[in-house]
């Protein structure tokens, strides 16, 4: 599945009901980026990112219940670790709390390991996947 990422800087910006309400109540610091996560022009996922040292902080991604068990949010989150490459972050860092009812902590934290994060021993909660860095010429070829 190939996504693409948007730069968002409003709720009513995104079509799909879900992401508008949960991109309502979402705080954006100067700091912090919204994206419209698309495939076949489909809205399937709203992301909010910042820089936290080296590192890139996904601290919001949401897929419409509609959309869930069907691989979205993995690709979605490849998607911001291709982001990640490609502005030089060394790691992505996540902090897997559940935005609603429908995941339980623990099951979250499986899922990202399950895609290479690894728990970071800072007592946290957190959990981190190192970014390969990239060459210019490698950078150029990354799609997001």
């Amino acid at each position: 599945m190939s996504i693409s990422l948007t730069e968002v800087r409003r709720p009513d910006e995104f079509m799909n009901r879900e992401l508008s309400a949960i991109a309502r109540y979402s705080s954006k610091s100067p700091l912090m980026t919204w994206y419209r996560a698309c495939c076949n022009n489909e809205e399937v996922a709203f992301i909010s990112v910042g820089p936290w040292d080296k590192r890139l902080v996904p601290y919001q991604l949401f897929v419409p219940s509609n959309l869930r068990g069907r691989g979205v949010g993995s690709d979605v989150l490849r998607s911001v670790e291709h982001l990640a490459q490609s502005e030089g972050y060394q790691s992505v860092r996540v902090w897997p709390r559940p935005l609603d009812d429908s995941f339980d902590r623990r099951d979250l934290e499986r899922w990202y390991r399950e895609r290479g994060y690894e728990s970071v021993p800072d007592g946290t909660g957190d959990m981190e996947k190192r970014i390969p860095r990239v060459s210019p010429e490698q950078t150029e070829r990354l799609v997001i």
